[in-house]
């Protein structure tokens, strides 16, 4: 081991430069690290909600505790896609989308017990999240999957979801 009383000044000073530029690299190196990785589990684990709205059949507002402290979020089913309400889309694919929010809607407020578990967020300040919605009625992405409301995500998504007849 080597001991700094030894060394001269001038080799005592850029022994410490050279530490403090790799201490300063390293650090620089995983901040951005820390950036590419995303979103991430800030509240890891289970947590009961409310329903507050529903924006769409796979966008929902609820209240929710986490530790102690209420929050109201705003979720996004993750492995789901649904047709969108908008215009330029065929009539047929908007009363879809409309059928598809009062699905969600009456199977979030007849459910005794919403849970939402591993909230995927990019900061844990956010007010939006990203989880799957468990009710004691099951999985809100199933029951609009087996309602042929919704499609698994990844699904070829850019075929329409249904066509006017004209």
């Amino acid at each position: 081991m080597y001991s700094l009383s030894r060394i001269s000044f001038a080799s005592r000073r850029r022994w410490l430069l050279a530490l403090a530029c790799s201490l300063l690299l390293t650090t620089g190196a995983s901040a951005a690290e820390a950036v590419k990785l995303g979103p991430f589990v800030p509240f890891p684990g289970t947590f009961e909600g409310s329903l507050v709205s529903v924006e769409d059949a796979n966008r929902v507002h609820l209240m929710v505790e986490i530790w102690g402290a209420k929050r109201n979020l705003l979720i996004t089913l993750p492995d789901i896609v649904v047709p969108l309400d908008r215009p330029g889309v065929p009539q047929c694919q908007r009363e879809m989308a409309a059928a598809a929010k009062t699905l969600a809607e009456s199977f979030l407020r007849s459910a005794e017990k919403i849970e939402l578990s591993e909230i995927m967020m990019m900061d844990s300040n956010d007010l939006a999240g990203s989880c799957p919605i468990e009710t004691n009625h099951g999985s809100l992405s199933s029951a609009l999957l087996e309602a042929k409301l919704a499609q698994p995500k990844g699904s070829n998504v850019s075929e329409p979801w249904c066509t006017d007849p004209r």
